[in-house]
């Protein structure tokens, strides 16, 4: 049986962080995707996905959505994230953006409806 080294550790630790940072980057995608239907069906007026590692990214917002809201355009951005620790940090480093977590396994639903909540307050 190995024994797990420091640097072990930190290798191993360095291969679940890029692992989770590609999950992450492919569950923005899916969001996009949820974005564009709900655009299509009307629930949302426009959206832009932030590119990562942008200015707009470093600050907290990988997405703005606009909407109607008491007919006047209402636009809401937000971060969005799978892991239950980055949404505790990035909810400190970005307080004034709101930051959704959305661990594996949320279904879309749910996604599209925390969205949709953001404008709640007039966005």
């Amino acid at each position: 049986m190995s024994q797990w080294t420091n640097k072990k550790r930190q290798e191993f630790a360095a291969r679940r962080s890029e692992r989770m940072s590609r999950v992450g980057r492919e569950f923005e995608l899916t969001v996009e995707k949820y974005l564009e239907e709900m655009k299509a069906e009307g629930l949302i007026d426009n959206f832009v996905r932030h590119k990562p590692r942008s200015p707009e990214d470093y600050s907290g917002r990988d997405f703005t959505v606009d909407k109607i809201v008491d007919h006047s355009t209402a636009s809401v951005s937000f971060g969005i994230t799978i892991s239950i620790r980055c949404w505790h940090v990035g909810q400190k480093l970005h307080q004034e953006y709101p930051q959704l977590c959305f661990p594996i396994g949320t279904k879309k639903e749910t996604i599209r409806n925390r969205i949709l909540r953001l404008f709640e307050n007039g966005g």
